[in-house]
């Protein structure tokens, strides 16, 4: 019941804050007391000028109140009822026998009360106001006592002070009960707040659960499809590189190479949808290492030109005669950024030509910035789809995955390897005209030895090495074994971690193959039993040879104490050279 009359009052802590609620409890007090200060005065026949003044601060207190508490008017009626409250009791000092009366005690009661109710910050300086106000009355009576309305009796001083000394206390019982219900008020609306914070960081809690468990099942997704996908394509891959090295009939070749071309096309669409998880999850570092420009850009246009001529398009490359020859940058991301581009190029081509390009656009003694440029006589793209396209998964019309293929990630990839080395890219393109994607990267210029003529290693040969091969996959130990075998080495072959593991405690190896995913023991758990063996045997060099082509995997191996990492499909001179280099550290 208290509760709601205060809220009738004041306010409720939804409808205004906690410093309004409480001026709201002082204005309407102030007018209750100066109301009934009226009712005294004219009882008791004081100064009738006394009593129209009590009256008209009682009339103002309840204005203000209203305009306050109803209309919402807190912050203009603040300082004219401080200022009018001070010149009231200014003038109550002269109307009410000045120190002999009751004045005195109304600025004390006055002081307490304003102390309680204004705002933290202005509370000093309400009471240094009331405080010049009364030492200035004081002064001023006791230079002008003729100033003062003496009592017309002993009797009304006595009335004025006892009836003053009530209500003023009576007030002070009212402000503070206000203010303890206003304070328990806010601390209730606060621990409901504070409960509404809980509630929301445990539905934060359980969203970020969400989310890390859905991205550990992409995350498993995609590496036991890159697995399932790998594995078989290793055997096709690795079969017609066999094959085509084997001097087939000239009948034959054409069917080879298109079945290479088949398997190295699935082979990138299989690497774009890793290679978009791996930038989406913020891994893909870009190195800064020599490489030699015009030579990289010659080599990428030879390996799609029989594509482009198939088609009975001239693909031409342009670089310019002061293109630095050997620069400092990321080879491997430049390549797959343009290859993207180019390889779309002739995809989207029937007819004409396609042209590389490489122009320097500005030098410096250390650094040289570079315009790439591809441009195509292709189907064109509308001017509405030229930002859709670089979107995941997007295509510029609803039919060109049925049309050309692929999976709409390439160019959603490139532009995001660009950003990744602070550059952009910007496309041109007219509807049955054609494109052209340009983008510019900066380089440093490499002052270093020619890349040319630095020494090559020789790789050791493989005759007689001694290694095991650990895969559970039929066609993957027949392609390894042949490999290897051509090499010169000789092939032991476990189909399990396990029997790996028995394998490597019964003899000696030069080097280990170990798949990643078998049945019973997977190669983690082999290799850590390997590791832990404590003799010669255990410090033998393992290559992981999985389809496993995801970055967290490559971590899982190095922590299981593998020493290389090599993913299938396999390319057999990178096979050939790690085992080379780590027989060779024996």
């Amino acid at each position: 019941m208290v509760r709601s009359l205060l809220y009738s009052i004041a306010g409720k802590p939804g409808e205004s804050s906690l410093n309004h609620r409480i001026f709201n409890s002082f204005l309407i007090v102030m007018a209750g007391g100066f109301a009934g200060g009226s009712i005294f005065v004219h009882i008791i026949e004081l100064h009738p000028m006394l009593r129209m003044f009590v009256i008209c601060m009682a009339v103002y207190y309840t204005f203000a109140y209203y305009v306050s508490r109803f209309r919402g008017w807190f912050r203009y009626v603040f300082l004219p009822s401080l200022g009018f409250g001070v010149f009231g009791l200014s003038a109550l000092w002269f109307l009410s026998g000045g120190l002999e009366g009751s004045p005195p005690l109304m600025f004390l009661i006055g002081m307490v009360i304003l102390v309680a109710v204004v705002e933290g910050r202005y509370a000093t300086t309400a009471a240094g106001i009331i405080s010049l106000a009364f030492a200035c009355v004081v002064i001023l009576e006791t230079f002008r006592p003729d100033l003062i309305i003496a009592y017309p009796s002993n009797g009304a001083r006595r009335a004025d002070l006892i009836f003053t000394s009530v209500i003023g206390f009576l007030m002070l019982a009212v402000i503070i009960g206000l203010l303890r219900r206003n304070y328990e008020a806010e601390r209730t609306a606060s621990r409901q707040m504070n409960q509404q914070l809980v509630e929301s960081e445990r539905g934060l809690i359980t969203a970020r659960d969400v989310a890390e468990k859905a991205s550990r099942s992409r995350t498993d997704f995609l590496s036991t499809m890159s697995h399932e996908i790998r594995t078989p394509l290793n055997s096709v891959v690795g079969m017609t590189h066999l094959l085509l090295e084997d001097n087939p009939r000239p009948d034959q070749l054409e069917n080879l190479r298109l079945l290479r071309f088949a398997a190295d096309n699935l082979l990138v669409l299989l690497n774009d949808i890793l290679d978009f998880n791996k930038i989406e999850a913020g891994k893909v570092l870009v190195e800064n290492s020599p490489f030699p420009l015009p030579g990289m850009l010659d080599s990428l246009v030879a390996s799609i030109r029989p594509r482009a001529e198939q088609k009975g398009l001239k693909l031409d490359l342009e670089v310019a005669d002061d293109v630095p020859p050997i620069v400092l940058g990321d080879s491997t991301r430049l390549s797959q950024v343009l290859m993207n581009l180019v390889s779309n190029a002739v995809k989207f081509t029937e007819s004409g030509q396609v042209k590389v390009s490489a122009t320097p656009v500005a030098r410096a003694e250390q650094g040289v910035e570079i315009e790439f440029r591809v441009r195509d006589t292709g189907i064109g793209i509308p001017k509405d789809k030229q930002e859709v396209i670089f979107e995941a998964f997007a295509q510029a019309a609803t039919d060109t995955t049925r049309r050309y293929g692929g999976t709409g990630l390439g160019l959603a990839i490139t532009r995001r390897l660009l950003e990744l080395m602070h550059s952009g890219i910007k496309v041109e393109s007219e509807v049955g005209k054609g494109s052209e994607f340009s983008f510019i990267l900066p380089f440093e210029i490499y002052k270093g030895p020619d890349l040319n003529s630095l020494p090559l290693a020789p790789l050791a040969d493989l005759t007689n090495a001694k290694i095991l091969l650990v895969e559970d996959y039929e066609p993957n130990v027949i392609l390894a074994r042949r490999f290897l075998s051509k090499w010169g080495a000789l092939v032991d072959v476990a189909c399990n971690g396990r029997e790996g593991i028995e394998k490597v405690a019964a003899s000696s190896y030069d080097l280990i193959l170990m798949d990643l995913q078998m049945p019973e023991v997977d190669g983690f758990e082999a290799t850590r039993a390997i590791r832990a063996m404590g003799n010669e045997r255990s410090r033998v060099p393992i290559i992981a040879l999985t389809a496993a082509a995801l970055p967290e995997e490559r971590e899982k191996a190095r922590i299981a104490g593998m020493t290389d990492y090599i993913t299938k499909p396999f390319d057999p001179r990178l096979l050939h050279e790690s085992i080379s280099r780590l027989i060779r550290k024996l």
